[in-house]
């Protein structure tokens, strides 16, 4: 089934294949594709995004003057 209606697609599957230019971007169950995008495309495409630019670094990320450090402990 295709559909270019986004509340139809996510009101009636259990899996959505995204796909651009013929290309697949991303597929799954239609709550996780819209919660953890993969790609910044399927991301702005699915909904409003939150969207940050920030530095990976040995220690951890850096979004702007806040940094998060990585976990040591193994869980």
């Amino acid at each position: 089934f295709v559909t270019h209606d986004q509340e139809e697609a996510f009101e009636l599957a259990d899996r959505l294949a995204v796909l651009s230019f013929g290309r697949l971007l991303e597929a799954g169950p239609p709550e996780e594709l819209y919660l953890r995008p993969e790609t910044e495309m399927v991301a702005n495409f699915l909904g409003s995004a939150n969207l940050m630019v920030g530095e990976s670094t040995a220690e951890g990320v850096r979004l702007g003057p806040v940094h998060f450090p990585l976990s040591t402990r193994a869980d």
